[in-house]
Order: C-alpha cells, then sequence, then structure tokens
C-alpha cells in the first residue's frame, strides 16, 4: 500500500499516515539521496499550479518563445462529449468522491455531509483554520473548475482604496481586464433562459433587488449560454446539471468556460507548455543552479507512487492563495528558502464574504414558478455601494422558494497564514472583528430585501465563517514587488490571488486575479527573460 501525500482530517490520521510513509517521506524534505545529481530533472522554467495564474503565464512565456513545465497536483477533468459523466453531481445524496480533494466528505456548507468517501483528488479542498475556513480548488485548470465565471470590476474608488498607488486603475480598466474580457469571451445569462422556469429564482432575484433600491445586473459571465441552451433542448442527450443547479462541482454539459478551452490550452497547444497532472510540490529549495522543488506523483486516491526532484532556473509559484502560501511557509520553516521575507504569509483577507439565505421570498412558491432546484449559473449581482458590499444571486440544487446570497465587502482588518509542521498543512488566523461591517452589511441587505418584498432569514447551515476567495499573504508591495518578484530570490515569482490586498471590492475575485497576472507577467518576460530560449 502506497503512503498517502496528505491527508486533511485529524491528528490520529496525520500520525498514522506518517508512519506509514516515513521511509519514503521522511520529515516531509521528501529526501531522495539525488539533491543536485545526475538523477535529478532540470527544467528552465517551472511552473507550481494550473489555475489562471499559472495558465497565464505559461501562455505568454510560450507566446515570448520560452519553454515551461507546469506541475498540478489534481488530475486532469475533460469533457469530451456534452453531458459525458465527468463530474459529480451537488444535488444532496448523489454527490460522490469527485466533489472533494482527498477528504471524506464534501467541503460545502448547506449540503447534508451523506455518506464517507473514499479518498479521492477531486476538485474542491477544505482548509481549516482558526476563524475561518477556506475552499479552494485542485485539478487542471484550477479554480475554473469550480467557478461561476462571474466577471466584475471592482469600483474604482474601492479599487484605489485598497490596492497600492502603483497599480493604476486607469490601466486595469483600459488594457488588462480588456484582455482578460477577450480571452475568456463571456456573455450574460440571455432572456430565453432567464424567462424559462428552471431560472425563477434568477429572475425573482432580480425583481426583489430592484424593488428594494438595489442595482441589481446580469453579470459578464465565463459560460457558453448556447451550450446551456441545449443542456435545456436536449435534456435526454445531455443529462441535467446546470439547470438542476449543479454546477460548482464541475458541469458535464461543457458550458463553464474552463482554463483548458482558453489559456492552458493555447499554451499547450504552443507545444512548449507540458501540463502534469497528479505532481504535487511539496518544498522548495534554494539551489545552486535555482530552485530545487521535491515532488510526489500521485495516483488518484492520493497515494505517492514517485518522489520526484526538478531543479528549475526559474521558478513560477502559483499553487492558489492558500497553497501558493503553504508551500512558501513550508519551505522557510524547513529551511528550503531560510531568508523568506518576513511579510510573506501576511495579509490575508476574505474578500468580505459572506453567505446568506432567504426562505418564503413569495407567499406561494409553486404558483411563483418555484420548483425542486434552481437554475445557475450565479451570474446576478446587486450593489450597494453606500454600505461597501455587493451581493450575489446563488442558485442552488434547493426545492422551495429560497434564494441564496453571497455577499462581497471589504475586511478591515487582515488575517496571516502559517504552516502546521504538526499536522503537516497550512493554516490561517482569523478574527470576525476583521470583517464584521462586511457580516453586518450583509444581513443588512437580507434584512432589507425582506421588509420590502415579503421573506425569512434561514440559515441552511451557511452560516459559518468560510470563504471561497482567499486573497493575499504575498501581496503586492510586501514581500514581494509589484509584479510578484520574491524580494531576494532571484527568478522566484508569485502570480495568482496571493499578490491581491485581501479583498477585490464588490466583485468575485477571477478577473481581477488574472487581469493582474497578465500585468506582472508582461514585465517579467520583458525585464526578466529577454531574448526567447
Amino acid at each position: 500500500m502506497y503512503p498517502r501525500a496528505y491527508l486533511p482530517l485529524n491528528r490520529r490520521t496525520f500520525v498514522r499516515t506518517a508512519a506509514l510513509g516515513a521511509a519514503a517521506v521522511g520529515a516531509g524534505l521528501g529526501t531522495s539521496g539525488c539533491e543536485g545529481g545526475a538523477s535529478s530533472e532540470r527544467v528552465e522554467t517551472l511552473i507550481l499550479g494550473s489555475g489562471f495564474g499559472g495558465s497565464i503565464t505559461a501562455l505568454r512565456l510560450a507566446q515570448a518563445g520560452h519553454r515551461t513545465v507546469i506541475l498540478e497536483r489534481g488530475r486532469r477533468w475533460t469533457v469530451e462529449t456534452p453531458g459525458q459523466d465527468v463530474f459529480s453531481s451537488m444535488r444532496p445524496g448523489e454527490v460522490d468522491n469527485r466533489s472533494t480533494w482527498l477528504a471524506e466528505q464534501q467541503p460545502l456548507p448547506g449540503i447534508p455531509p451523506g455518506r464517507r468517501f473514499q479518498l479521492y483528488t477531486g476538485v474542491l479542498e477544505k482548509i481549516y483554520g482558526n476563524g475561518i475556513d477556506i475552499v479552494c480548488a485542485a485539478g487542471v485548470g484550477g479554480g475554473s473548475l469550480v467557478y461561476s465565471g462571474m466577471m466584475v470590476q471592482p469600483p474604482r474608488d474601492f479599487f484605489e482604496e485598497v490596492f497600492p498607488d502603483e497599480i493604476s486603475y486607469d490601466d486595469m480598466d483600459t488594457r488588462w481586464y480588456p484582455m482578460v474580457r477577450a480571452m475568456m469571451n463571456p456573455g450574460t445569462l440571455p432572456d430565453e433562459l432567464l424567462m424559462r422556469p428552471e431560472w425563477t429564482a434568477t429572475r425573482v432575484f432580480l425583481q426583489q433587488a430592484e424593488a428594494a433600491g438595489y442595482d441589481a445586473q446580469r453579470l459578464l459571465c465565463a459560460f457558453d449560454f448556447e451550450a446551456a441552451a441545449r443542456e435545456v433542448a436536449e435534456m435526454d442527450a445531455i443529462p441535467q446539471m446546470l439547470a438542476l443547479g449543479s454546477y460548482i462541482f464541475g458541469l458535464n454539459s461543457g458550458a463553464k468556460g474552463t482554463l483548458d478551452k482558453t489559456y492552458l490550452g493555447m499554451a499547450e497547444a504552443t507545444g512548449l507548455c507540458e501540463v502534469r497532472p497528479l505532481h504535487w510540490a511539496q518544498v522548495i529549495r534554494q539551489h545552486a543552479e535555482g530552485y530545487s522543488v521535491v515532488v510526489h506523483e500521485i495516483n488518484e486516491m492520493g497515494e505517492i507512487i514517485a518522489e520526484k526532484e526538478i531543479i528549475a532556473r526559474r521558478l513560477f509559484v502559483s499553487c492558489g492563495t492558500a497553497n501558493t502560501n503553504g508551500i512558501l511557509l513550508r519551505s522557510k520553516a524547513e529551511n528550503g528558502l531560510p531568508d523568506l521575507p518576513e511579510e510573506i504569509g501576511s495579509g490575508f483577507g476574505n474578500n468580505g464574504q459572506h453567505i446568506k439565505a432567504r426562505t418564503r421570498v413569495v407567499p406561494d412558491a409553486a404558483a411563483a414558478g418555484f420548483g425542486a432546484t434552481q437554475a445557475g449559473p450565479a451570474c446576478t449581482m446587486l450593489f450597494d455601494p453606500d454600505n461597501r458590499i455587493a451581493m450575489e444571486n446563488g442558485p442552488a440544487p434547493i426545492a422551495g422558494a429560497t434564494l441564496i446570497g453571497t455577499g462581497q465587502g471589504i475586511p478591515s482588518g487582515r488575517g496571516r497564514f502559517r504552516w502546521d509542521a504538526a499536522m503537516g498543512k497550512v493554516t490561517v488566523d482569523w478574527e470576525a472583528s476583521y470583517d464584521a461591517q462586511a457580516a453586518e452589511a450583509a444581513t443588512n441587505i437580507i434584512t432589507r430585501l425582506n421588509e420590502v418584498n415579503g421573506g425569512e432569514v434561514t440559515s441552511l447551515g451557511l452560516d459559518v465563517s468560510i470563504t471561497f476567495h482567499p486573497l493575499g499573504g504575498c501581496v503586492l508591495g510586501q514581500g514581494v514587488d509589484m509584479f510578484g518578484r520574491v524580494n531576494g530570490h532571484e527568478n522566484l515569482y508569485v502570480i495568482d490571488g496571493s499578490l491581491l490586498p485581501g479583498v477585490t471590492p464588490l466583485s468575485n475575485p477571477f478577473w481581477t486575479v488574472s487581469a493582474n497576472a497578465e500585468r506582472c507577467i508582461e514585465t517579467i518576460v520583458r525585464e526578466d527573460f529577454g531574448a526567447s530560449v
């Protein structure tokens, strides 16, 4: 039996796993007896992670003639034919282990835990913190596998309040945001779908938000709405998921704008980008030739099948906010990067995210058209700039006249990531006071919606401290420069949500994360790489 690379369950499991894998894993440094030796693989440029930061980096380097290798801890998820059974359903009682990264139960609040799973390299991981938990993606394409594709720019005044002065909103607005938009080719939910009974919840949300005096909008969304329409029209050939509110764990119709169709697919098509799924980077060490990365090759059950060392002259860490901070802090703790700046790990924010729910939002659910489920994706939002918050509607596979809203506010304080050596994982410290204003603003929106339209506050198990939008830890100008170069470490870069200052105000992060990645890699290619190799 192979030892498992990581089981985020409890201390008992960790101790048992460590004992099983001690011969192969040692203290976690992955000692292979070949550090820097002939058996170590050498590459020019190595990228850890295949989400938006890693995929954008790979494409722009490839277009400049530079070869890269991407290591991705998760498996590849590809829908070859619309309707193919690739991703797990979200519906209660139907969720399976494809939903979950090496844990026995799925990570989303509000979904009944159900039976325990066989451990699997599924699409979502829960990272347990002190005061808050984090949910993040795993798999080729990173967050694009599990997002709703909403594209929202932060308002100028709030952007300029939280971002460093060196980051020009005008440049973001006129160059970098449009560049991402062109690549993702987003659309808005069309009338032909909005007026169908499956989208009743979305329609009611817009109507009731406007009645309460809010600016409510259908958002740009990186979805293929023609494919969504085909799912509804061809339900015999394409089993329904989106129309049933099942889209976060992945979408079998192929309607979601995943990175394998855009940045990452284009990078691979150049022949200069190699993606290696199920290759989990464990720790980074400084090396005479650049950086040495200890890698566990795992199978789909999370068992280690090989341990490797890859030496890279240039290293980009793009593992997603929590796991980027995790590998950097682990590497510092284990003396792989002993001189890592003290600021690394600080500046964590939850994007002011709070989930709220209203029930009985109409007197007669059946008469209003509410069925047993609500069609997705999350693609509408109301804005309340006076209270420094926006709130999206989150369709879900729930029955009755219930609406789920997720507020995106502005936290006033920031937490910190740290490496928990005893548990062998990254964690985060957070206090409720850091975003008390955002929590109050989200409650105020729900209260006003109920006062104007009717409805009652309900929990649905959503009133937990959790975020799907972790940001920060390697904040621009705090341990890294304005382009993600790690201070004091030549050719070591961070490009992902870690660079943002804990928040993308009144918006979902992916568009800003991606626009900033475009901004960073353009300068790095021009100034650091020189002529193509």
